[in-house]
Parts: structure tokens; C-alpha cells; sequence
């Protein structure tokens, strides 16, 4: 044990309150409320001509707000070590990469798709995480964890029907931008599953992370700029290379709110972008946005799984119903009955494929020849098969980012988050948190115990007994 054992232990503080996790439950169900509606509205203000243009806003605001947080402790603190300093920047970049593409399809696909169908649509991310994870990381999941993913599917589809069978006259929904929105969940998780395999042996502040891959993000963002060029990206009919530049220009006045700036409303006709309140809405959206990540991640570290996953139940239909409430005025959207199906549906497999998730994660056992199997041989061979085994069963944690598609989703999102906002710490794991512990055997060829392994604490769910103070 080390002479510094009294500052690496562990702060025991005081538990939660109950009203207090509530507070948070229900500050976290109305920004994710308002999360998704501003960012229906925020593209439906801005017309698909400046939707590159608000990508890109928010990129650079999430670059503005990160640096905030970041480069005043980078400097002046000690949360920013050496290590995360050195971290490899080819994985920020191929994270930004990914998270660019799955923004950059949002915006396109935002506008002309149905705001009570975008919760449902963001759902498909948990089929899509558990496929590529099984593809690139050999995850394997139970018959009913497929059951709930392919329900989850299977009510996305049904609510998007009317939208392809129906002939929408008023221009409101494009049936190629509900695609579009749709695909953006593919590299949404497939950055999910490179987040897990990347970061398994190292933990990064989650400001620091956000901001590296945000700037990455920025830049990566204008080489999808070719793709304004298609159809239905950016326009209907596609965008020239000088309407392009045009279109930047415009949208940075058009955010500004100056003189004569407008936006074109999907009836075709012009509005003012001081009357749209063009430039609340991006800054205001971004700022949910960090908000309502910030607060997804604190919920994950103090409440109980269940918790969590009470959060997604009342998310999801919350957000869908919050479409239909009229003090959205112009921006107000009816809810078809399809919709309501298939917001069943999905709410119905994510029951299964939760509540199996956690069945498998809290009550599986060890195979027969491995940790803690009587049939474990008391052999020197057998004993290096128990450390392999241990190693390859020991939860790992796994690295904190900004995502609210994940927020209450079980394995994306689950409660491995736990060290994010630990109180004058890095995400580095405390001393307390990192010790190792060491693994007890009984050996027969030694006649005793022998200490074979260190053995990492289980990294479980926190209960509201297990959390710290509240602070960020």
C-alpha cells in the first residue's frame, strides 16, 4: 500500500435523497423533451437550404461551450493529466469521423421528417449497436435481447407508414428524408462499438474527450460538402458549388439576424429570420443539448439501474407526445394512430430487451472450467486458465462521451459512466476505485491458498446508497 493510502481512499459521503433523484428524473425527461422539439424546430426554422450551415453551428458552438469547461481546469487544475494529454489523436479523429456522418444525416433528414416520429426513429440505435457489436467486437446476446431489438424495429416501421403510402401535398414530409434521418443511427453506432473497443484501459475526462472530437468533428464535417450535390440532401434538387457558398454565407447572416436575412419556409414563402429567432434557437439548442447530456450521464453515475431506465420509459413517449402540445403554435404536428402503435411496439421491445439485459448482466454465472467453476482443476495449467478466464470476465468500464440517443438504452448507456462526474477528479479511476484486490484460490499442489491474480473491483450499478454528494 502506498504512503499516500489516506488520499487515495475513497470520500464517503452522504447518500442521495430521494426527492433529489427525482428532481433529476424529471430535469432530465423535460430537456430531453425540449432536446428533440428544438431540434425539430431549429431545422424546421432554417429550411433545409441552411441545414449544412446549422450542422456546422453546432459543431462550433459545441466547440466554444467545450472550451470553457475544458481549458480553464486544463490550465489551472490538475483534471487534465499528462495521459489524457497524450492519448492518441487517430481515435478522436475516427470517433469525430463517425459522430460527423450520423450528425450530418440528422440534419439532413431533420426537416422533412415528422417530429413525433424522430424519438421512435432514434430507437433503431439498439439494433444497429447490438449488430455491429456482434460483427467487431464478437458480443453475443440472448434469443429475447434479439426479440426486444427486432420489435424495436418492427414499431419504428410501423410508424413511418403513412409517410410512405400517403401522398403529402403540403410539402411537410419528404419519405427520402425519413430514410435519410433513419440512416443516421448506422454511424451513430458504430461509434458506440469503436467508443467500446477503443477505450477499454483508459478513461478520459469527458470535457476534454468532447472538445477533441468536436473540432475533429468541425473540420471532418466539410468534406461531406460533395454531398450537397445530391437530390435531397441540402435541397430537393440538389446544391451547385456557388449556391453552396452562397448558402454559408446567407445562414451566417441569417443566424445573426441581420437586416434582410430570411429563411424559406417549406410552403416556399420567406420569413424573416429575426422573426424566426433564428439565433436563440442554435445557441439555445446546443446549450440544451450539453445540458441534457451533462445530466443523462449524472443520473447514469448516482441512480439505480431501474432508474435509468425509468428515464427512457417516460422519455420516449414524452418526447414523441411534446409534438402535439399547442404552445409549440406554427410548429405543432398531429400524432396519426400508426404512430401510437408503433410507439407500443417500441416501448414493448425495449421492456424485453432491458429487462433481459439486465437479467443476463446481474445473475450469469461462470461456464464449467472457469472463475469460480468446481470444475476448475487444481493444476498450474488450470490456474492460468482461471487468470485468462478472469481477465476476459472482469466488467470493464467504459469511456463517458456525449450521446442522447443512448441516454436510459441499458449497455450503450449503462451505469460503467460511473467516474464521470467524480467530485475534484479526473475520469481517470480513483486510487480507491483502481486498487486491486487479490484473488483467493485454494491450490492443491501448494496445500494452502495461493494469490494468483489482483483482481479489479465489480464496477456495478450504483444505487442512490452508493453515490456521492451532488456535485459535478
Amino acid at each position: 500500500m502506498s504512503a499516500n493510502k489516506d488520499e487515495e481512499q475513497r470520500v464517503v459521503k452522504e447518500p442521495i435523497s430521494r426527492s433529489f433523484l427525482a428532481c433529476i428524473l424529471l430535469g432530465l425527461i423535460v430537456l430531453g423533451c425540449c432536446n428533440f422539439v428544438l431540434l425539430k424546430i431549429l431545422y424546421t426554422a432554417y429550411g433545409d437550404e441552411y441545414a449544412f450551415f446549422v450542422n456546422q453551428g453546432v459543431n462550433l458552438l459545441y466547440i466554444i461551450y467545450g472550451g470553457i469547461a475544458v481549458y480553464p481546469r486544463w490550465i489551472w487544475t490538475k483534471d487534465i493529466t499528462p495521459e489524457m494529454v497524450a492519448f492518441p489523436h487517430r481515435i478522436y479523429f475516427c470517433m469525430a469521423l463517425l459522430d460527423a456522418l450520423g450528425t450530418f444525416f440528422t440534419a439532413m433528414g431533420s426537416s422533412f421528417t415528422p417530429g413525433p416520429l424522430q424519438p421512435l426513429l432514434n430507437q433503431t440505435l439498439i439494433p444497429f449497436t447490438m449488430l455491429f457489436s456482434a460483427i467487431f467486437i464478437r458480443t453475443r446476446y440472448g434469443l429475447l435481447e434479439f426479440v426486444g431489438a427486432g420489435l424495436i424495429l418492427c414499431g419504428a416501421a410501423v410508424s413511418t407508414i403513412p409517410n410512405f403510402v400517403n401522398n403529402d401535398n403540403t410539402g411537410a414530409t419528404r419519405w427520402y428524408s425519413i430514410v435519410i434521418y433513419f440512416c443516421s443511427n448506422i454511424p451513430m453506432a458504430c461509434s458506440a462499438v469503436y467508443k467500446e473497443k477503443n477505450f477499454n484501459d483508459v478513461l478520459l475526462d469527458v470535457w476534454f474527450l468532447t472538445q477533441w472530437v468536436s473540432i475533429y468533428q468541425f473540420a471532418i464535417s466539410f468534406l461531406f460538402m460533395p454531398m450537397l450535390l445530391v437530390p435531397g440532401f441540402g435541397s430537393e434538387h440538389g446544391t451547385t458549388w456557388a449556391e453552396m457558398g452562397d448558402s454559408m454565407s446567407r445562414g451566417v447572416q441569417c443566424f445573426l439576424q441581420l437586416d434582410g436575412s430570411y429563411t424559406i419556409l417549406k410552403d416556399g414563402s420567406h420569413e424573416s429570420c429575426s422573426s424566426q429567432g433564428t439565433f436563440w434557437l442554435l445557441t439555445g439548442y446546443t446549450l440544451t443539448n450539453i445540458c441534457f447530456n451533462t445530466l443523462g450521464l449524472y443520473l447514469t453515475k448516482v441512480g439505480s439501474a431501474v432508474l435509468n431506465s425509468l428515464a427512457y420509459a417516460l422519455l420516449v413517449p414524452g418526447a414523441t407526445l411534446a409534438f402535439c402540445l399547442p404552445y409549440l403554435g406554427k410548429y405543432q404536428e398531429s400524432i396519426q394512430w400508426e404512430t401510437g402503435v408503433g410507439l407500443l411496439i417500441v416501448m414493448v421491445g425495449f421492456g424485453i430487451y432491458q429487462h433481459f439485459t439486465a437479467s443476463v448482466e446481474g445473475t450469469a454465472g461462470p461456464p464449467p472450467g472457469t472463475l469460480g467453476s468446481d470444475a476448475m482443476e487444481p493444476t498450474p495449467e488450470g490456474l492460468e486458465r482461471l487468470i485468462k478466464d478472469y481477465d476476459e470476465l472482469s466488467p470493464r468500464m467504459s469511456q463517458p462521451s456525449f450521446q442522447e440517443r443512448v441516454i436510459g438504452m441499458g449497455k450503450p448507456h449503462r451505469t460503467s459512466f460511473a467516474n464521470s462526474f467524480a467530485s475534484g477528479t479526473s475520469l481517470s479511476p480513483t486510487a480507491a476505485e483502481t486498487e486491486m484486490e487479490p484473488l483467493i484460490v485454494d491450490s492443491a499442489s501448494t496445500g494452502g491458498s495461493t494469490i494468483v491474480a489482483n483482481a479489479p473491483p465489480s464496477y456495478g450499478s450504483f444505487s442512490a446508497q452508493d453515490a456521492p454528494g451532488a456535485s459535478k
